[in-house]
């Protein structure tokens, strides 16, 4: 009856992804190889915390390899055999190349990225498995009898591939949502920012600190908050040689967050571990700094290797954006317009400028109006114009942020 069961799953799963018949090869009784990544990098920044492909189907006395494929961390493969987890500690991991019927659980241990473990599967069934250190990434092998059909393997790949892409696209998704600019105002008027330091929902992580750059004001704060399944490190100004390790394990100099939280530019800045996992005196949710000096600054988790920005310009000045990135000049509020040097405006735009004999103002070949509470104005030399009149001109959207005073074109 079990056989049957299973042998009907087979067909289901053949008329789902519509197979033609094929076996796994040409000759269905010669044992094959299958290969199964235990978390997936997928791009520089993005990967599958995950089982790829989740459920993989072959026949009895097929080997599967298992290969950790994850950017940095351990995972394992445990099949349970319907018994509780295993607790023990001191159990040891099955020896990689095990035949295995299904029958007591089987344990790969600690597998670091790039490390493999490969079984081979001798009875029929549909055996689950799961990492002990991540229990939300699971799989399923699917054991056939021999000379049953099942998918190919190039069906198989083909499936796998178009799950892939879906998973690309949310991952794009997730990413453009989470670099939105998001801040708050507290009663007294002052601005805390949100950073992710990373984001991941139960099929995919991009490591990545999201908005990558940000561009605040002097007396403003940011807040770096991580609700993804491993921990990160925001570290400020971190040195280019600090060791991640050293002797007694972590780096008590990463790990232990900063206790003076206003930065005036000097010295490293840590939130130690950020995460939402035990234990709770080491792991935090969230770290916030207030930024006190206009500057440029670097932040890095140096645990995985990414970088951020945040540029702080000075208190009460108000900020150009540019297809979501700084634009570090100087600005001038004036008649309810926001006022630019008009060489930065124009490097910004990417639009040639010129002021002919009689100071009319030009962008892209198109002329601004010289008079008006917007017209072009000049101070200590320089040309300055004003920001929603230059988008206008040149046809593009344009917005004010009066609470983070930052002004915002869109070009794309």
């Amino acid at each position: 009856m079990k056989k049957i069961r299973i042998i009907i799953l087979a067909l289901i799963l053949a008329a789902t992804m519509g197979m033609t018949g094929a076996y796994a090869a040409d000759n269905a009784d010669a044992p094959q190889s299958w290969d199964v990544s235990v978390g997936l990098k997928m791009s520089d920044d993005t990967e599958m915390f995950s089982m790829q492909p989740g459920v993989t189907y072959i026949h009895e006395g097929d080997t599967v390899t298992f290969t950790n494929k994850d950017m940095l961390a351990p995972h394992t493969v445990t099949f349970l055999a319907g018994g509780p987890p295993l607790t023990d500690p001191n159990r040891p991991a099955d020896p990689s190349g095990s035949k295995w019927d299904g029958t007591k659980p089987l344990d790969s241990g600690q597998l670091m990225p790039g490390m493999t473990y490969t079984v081979t599967f001798t009875k029929s069934g549909a055996y689950a498995y799961y990492c002990q250190i991540h229990p939300m990434m699971r799989g399923t092998i699917v054991v056939i009898p021999k000379g049953q059909l099942i998918p190919s393997k190039v069906e198989q790949i083909a499936a796998h591939k178009e799950h892939l892409d879906e998973t690309m696209h949310l991952a794009h998704s997730l990413r453009e949502h989470a670099g939105e600019t998001q801040y708050t105002v507290d009663g007294k008027g002052a601005i805390t920012y949100k950073v992710n330091a990373s984001i991941a929902n139960h099929k995919v992580m991009v490591n990545a600190f999201l908005p990558g750059e940000l561009y605040i004001n002097a007396g403003d704060s940011v807040e770096w908050v991580n609700s993804a399944m491993e921990v990160h490190l925001a570290v400020i100004n971190a040195p280019k040689d600090i060791p991640i390790f050293t002797e007694e394990g972590f780096n008590p100099a990463l790990i232990t967050p900063t206790k003076n939280t206003q930065f005036d530019g000097n010295g490293m800045v840590t939130s130690g571990f950020l995460g939402n996992m035990e234990p709770a005196d080491l792991i935090h949710p969230s770290y916030r700094v207030t930024f006190t000096k206009p500057g440029t600054y670097t932040v890095t988790d140096v645990l995985w290797g990414f970088s951020g920005t945040i540029v702080v310009a000075p208190k009460g000045a108000a900020k150009l954006v540019v297809d979501g990135k700084a634009v570090v000049t100087d600005t001038v509020k004036k008649n309810g317009h926001v006022f630019a040097p008009l060489r930065a405006v124009a490097k910004s735009l990417n639009v040639k400028f010129a002021v002919d004999s009689k100071k009319v103002v030009s962008l892209g070949g198109k002329k601004l109006a010289s008079t008006g509470e917007a017209a072009p104005f000049i101070k200590n030399g320089t040309t300055y114009v004003a920001l929603d009149a230059a988008a206008q001109l040149l046809g593009k959207s344009y917005g004010w942020d009066t609470k983070a005073l930052t002004f915002t074109i869109t070009t794309k």
